[in-house]
């Protein structure tokens, strides 16, 4: 583990340019429809013109690094850097006594790390249903099906637009009368 003062300098970092979000996949749900609900995701990352953050962050904590090009003739590239889910938690949890800004954001995607290790047990319910499975002794056995909770769904949603929310930067207007 680095010393404190890198971890306050990160934290700094991740305060002032970065990002602490859940996002939500609802592909298997729209598109293949092979699911019943979304999954929630954790992430953390940055973007910055210059590569020197991005590597120290990704030499104490790796992660996927990436650099994009600009989008005009004369625009600088950009460097970036992202940890997503369990990474992600362990991130949040290292930076979380020197976080600031975004110290909220961090303790939901901690909330959503511990509901995901609840475990599927206590997180799942059959739906009543069962497909056929061929083993590889040949014989076709029949498989139970079980569905997210639907509190379990609540919850994550609600986390997710907990984060929403607090990263929301767009000016409120005041209710009128």
């Amino acid at each position: 583990m680095p010393d404190t003062t890198t971890l306050a300098y990160l934290a700094g970092l991740l305060d002032a340019d970065g990002y602490f979000t859940i996002k939500r996949h609802t592909y298997h749900v729209r598109v293949r429809g092979d699911a019943r609900c979304a999954l929630f995701s954790e992430r953390i990352g940055i973007k910055q013109v210059r590569p020197e953050a991005i590597d120290l962050l990704h030499s104490v904590f790796p992660g996927t690094r990436s650099r994009e090009r600009g989008y005009t003739r004369h625009a600088n590239s950009t460097y970036g850097w992202q940890v997503t889910d369990a990474k992600a938690a362990k991130v949040a949890e290292a930076l979380l006594p020197y976080l600031v800004i975004k110290r909220a954001q961090a303790e939901i995607i901690l909330s959503l790390r511990s509901h995901k290790a609840l475990g599927r047990k206590a997180l799942r319910q059959p739906d009543g249903t069962t497909f056929p499975w061929r083993h590889w002794t040949g014989k076709t056995i029949a498989i139970r099906r079980f569905i997210m909770k639907p509190e379990a769904i609540a919850y994550r949603q609600s986390l997710f637009e907990q984060v929403k929310a607090l990263n929301d930067t767009r000016p409120h207007q005041p209710k009128l009368g």
